[in-house]
């Protein structure tokens, strides 16, 4: 019998890892998991992003006769946080588009100018989108040609005073006559606009003077409104008189050769343009 043969399997191992090599991941997972703790507990977290808007509505009110007005609505969310705001714009209408019929007119009129205040006068009917009606007296328009123009230019009526104020009824048809046209033929050269109101002097007429404005074309206009600012020469006074007295269709006599009178417009119109239309005369007969 043949001797058994033996075999040997032989298996290599590798060594332990050192230390060092098993410690490290170790740690530093927990140093990563300490850290992660810390900075969640103690850290604030940080904000979720959200989307900013603004929407914007708009709201439009029923027109009434001399305005119209729209409301704003604005909502803003910044991060998260919502506002809410709402603005009211009330706008004039133009004048060209007041009726007279439905609104509440009132005419400003002004009489014996233009004057070194004038010019203010006028600044105060622009800055309000205010339409008004002058009565220069002929001798004053060439030394104010300019006032006269931008009058013109800026949508008031420029009518007639005569020439230098006089009682006209005490005159000859021919001295009338005389007068009536020369002023009315100096408004037209600087205006580049027929004349179509007349204001006579004092109020004062007679069938000479009626038959020379009718020739002329014109139409006689007084008033309803006098605050007497030509002796009332405080601004005030004259503001509360024409407030007081103010109703639709109604013609207010002032004078543009006192500072006061202007100051009074302003007052005037501050007070009553809320109630009333601020016309000239052509809108007012329309």
């Amino acid at each position: 019998m043949s001797s058994p043969r033996l075999f040997i399997a032989r298996r290599s191992i590798a060594p332990p890892a050192p230390l060092p090599d098993i410690l490290t991941p170790i740690l530093a997972s927990f140093v990563a998991v300490v850290f992660g703790a810390i900075t969640y507990i103690v850290l604030p977290p940080q904000p979720t992003y959200v989307a900013n808007y603004q929407i914007t509505t708009y709201e439009y009110h029923p027109p009434e006769p001399n305005f119209t007005a729209i409301t704003i609505h604005t909502a803003n969310s910044i991060n998260g946080h919502i506002t809410k705001n709402s603005v009211t714009h009330t706008f004039k209408k133009p004048a060209e588009e007041i009726d007279c019929t439905i609104s509440k007119c009132l005419a400003l009129t002004f009489d014996d100018g233009p004057s070194e205040h004038t010019d203010r006068l006028l600044d105060i009917l622009k800055n309000s989108d205010t339409r008004a009606s002058f009565f220069p007296l002929g001798h004053r328009v060439w030394a104010f040609s300019g006032q006269i123009a931008r009058m013109a230019e800026e949508g008031h009526d420029v009518g007639s005073h005569s020439w230098i104020h006089r009682n006209l009824p005490r005159f000859s048809f021919a001295t009338i006559l005389d007068d009536l046209s020369g002023t009315t033929n100096v408004v037209q050269s600087v205006t580049d606009k027929p004349v179509r109101f007349f204001r006579p002097p004092y109020g004062n007429t007679n069938h000479n003077v009626n038959n020379i404005i009718t020739d002329l074309n014109q139409q006689t206009v007084l008033w309803s409104i006098d605050p007497w600012d030509w002796q009332n020469k405080d601004a005030i006074y004259v503001c509360d008189h024409v407030a007081s007295h103010a109703h639709p269709g109604g013609v207010v006599l002032l004078h543009d050769i006192y500072d006061t009178s202007v100051d009074a417009t302003q007052c005037i119109i501050d007070r009553l343009s809320y109630d009333y239309a601020f016309v000239n005369l052509s809108t007012l007969y329309k």
